[in-house]
């Protein structure tokens, strides 16, 4: 490791908005539409990956460690709703990427859902646990025994 910071593809609002916009374009392009019926399922899973971006930002403020992943962890963050999952920032944000999927009723959105899923479990969760578990040692690696990666 040689700067103190995990050696991420991109921020992952990028990587899951890129996949949306990509999604949307195919959807619109392809005229692949989702059932209207979904939209309200839609609202429901924006609220609630709203939700948990928003608390998974407040436990690492309120810890005092960096938000931003290409920035050093100062502090490891089991609490709260940490004790739910590793990445309730990242869980967020693919909840979001579906629910807009359905609430834009665009089935190119939700055929990208897993590419973002795919590019942020590769290309960021697994090198941010390598980083944390050089940097934490033991006390990460407990943590990765006793909690979820995602919500499952």
């Amino acid at each position: 490791m040689s700067e103190d910071r995990p050696n991420i593809i991109a921020h992952p609002p990028l990587i899951v908005g890129g996949m949306m916009a990509a999604g949307y374009i195919v959807g619109e392009v392809m005229g692949a539409s989702l059932p209207r019926s979904f939209s309200p399922f839609g609202w429901l899973l924006v609220i609630l990956g709203g939700l948990s971006g928003v608390l998974g930002v407040w436990q690492f403020k309120t810890h005092g460690t960096n938000v931003i992943p290409h920035k050093p962890a100062l502090r490891l963050v089991t609490d709260g709703i940490y004790r739910l999952t590793r990445n309730p920032m990242y869980v967020g944000l693919l909840a979001i990427h579906a629910g807009l999927a359905f609430i834009f009723t665009n089935a190119g959105m939700l055929i990208f859902w897993p590419a973002s899923a795919l590019m942020l479990h590769f290309g960021v969760v697994v090198p941010e646990e390598t980083y944390l578990t050089q940097k934490f040692g033991k006390d990460y690696s407990d943590y990765l025994t006793n909690s979820r990666r995602w919500l499952w």
